[in-house]
């Protein structure tokens, strides 16, 4: 990958301010204040604990064993302080450009920033297995992204990296099949921006009824309700049915997502991205994130068990601070964005603060 080498003083600035946030919050954020804590402490002094015994995200459970191997089962702490060390680095790496070149705007510089600690912050601190799986995607994305030389083994890393993601954490397993579509997509249409478009038009409208009408059967025959929640989930409030309040809050994040698709839109053809990435990117975008939406109002509607509302949240969030993050990088990033990203990052840190002292699945996230 192409390295930025000589970083501005405007972009030394963010990127320091960056790198001691999320240092700060990682380095603080630990046992009392951590959700996860002392259940991933039972998970690594165990071997692997539920998750091996599921058969569940078998990277992150080799990791556990390996760390367990060098440092020993009764040295937790000192291998939360790597992950922490290590992803104090990747902050450094990403917000200076050094993982994805992405253009700086001086005009935002500052606000560019927040939608990486949207993305990073409960990821990084609590929820460390989804952090170190997005740490991968990122990475691959960088492999991927803009380079006029790019060689085959770079493309060769880049769905490596996908690949050994989704083995990190089961909630990338949704880029896959946004990776997979979006090559289906980009092969059909054969280049055609408008057949691409027309394309992805199609496949919104029809994942979206398709969505909410395997939904609404599901909740007839009381399927649903078995569903298991592997999530730590960010649905507002903790009982089913629409209230006044999840009226407002989920029409607030509606709007959000309404503006982040807009601009997506308005530059999709023009990102810079290579085909099946950016097929990647519309699938995400025009085909995922509207059918998870509406996916999750029609379960409120129906009544249904906050668990099924809870995981399909956390799919729409992963969805769109992802997308966030790579509008940040095409340098389409504006206010009315970053506003947005203060809302997603006040909500994921409310979430955590009332998580704590709760009961949940050990290390759920």
């Amino acid at each position: 990958m192409k390295k930025v080498v000589n970083i501005k003083p405007r972009m030394a600035g963010t990127t320091l301010a960056g790198t001691l946030i999320m240092g700060f919050a990682i380095f603080t954020v630990t046992e009392a204040l951590n959700p996860d804590w002392f259940g991933y402490a039972a998970i690594y002094e165990s071997g692997g604990g539920w998750l091996k015994e599921q058969n569940r995200d078998p990277l992150f459970t080799m990791l556990i064993v390996g760390a367990e191997y060098l440092l020993g089962p009764d040295n937790y702490e000192q291998f939360r302080l790597l992950v922490g060390l290590y992803f104090v680095y990747f902050t450094y790496a990403l917000v200076s450009g050094r993982i994805v070149n992405y253009k700086e705007m001086p005009a935002l510089n500052g606000l560019t920033l927040l939608p990486l600690l949207t993305l990073m912050t409960p990821r990084f601190t609590v929820q460390i297995r989804e952090g170190l799986a997005v740490t991968l995607v990122i990475m691959a994305i960088g492999y991927l992204w803009r380079q006029p030389n790019r060689r085959t083994s770079d493309w060769l890393i880049g769905l490596i990296l996908f690949l050994l993601a989704g083995l990190m954490h089961s909630s990338i397993i949704i880029l896959w099949i946004a990776l997979l579509l979006g090559t289906v997509v980009t092969k059909l249409t054969n280049g055609s921006a408008y057949n691409e478009r027309l394309l992805i038009v199609f496949l919104s409208m029809f994942s979206t009824i398709l969505m909410c009408a395997s939904l609404i059967y599901l909740q007839s025959t009381n399927l649903g309700s078995s569903a298991i929640d592997f999530t730590f989930g960010w649905l507002v409030g903790n009982s089913s049915g629409m209230t006044l309040e999840k009226w407002v809050y989920w029409l607030t994040i509606g709007t959000g997502l309404s503006l982040v698709v807009k601009q997506l839109w308005s530059v999709y053809k023009i990102l810079g991205l290579p085909a099946v990435l950016r097929g990647f990117v519309g699938v995400k975008a025009f085909v995922l994130l509207p059918a998870i939406y509406f996916g999750a109002i029609t379960l409120l509607i129906l009544d249904a068990p906050p668990i099924l509302v809870s995981s399909l949240s956390r799919f729409m969030n992963l969805l769109l601070v992802l997308l966030l993050m790579l509008l940040i990088f095409a340098g389409r990033m504006n206010r009315s964005l970053a506003i947005f990203s203060v809302f997603v990052f006040v909500d994921q840190i409310r979430v955590i603060v009332e998580s704590i002292g709760t009961t949940s699945l050990p290390a759920s996230q």
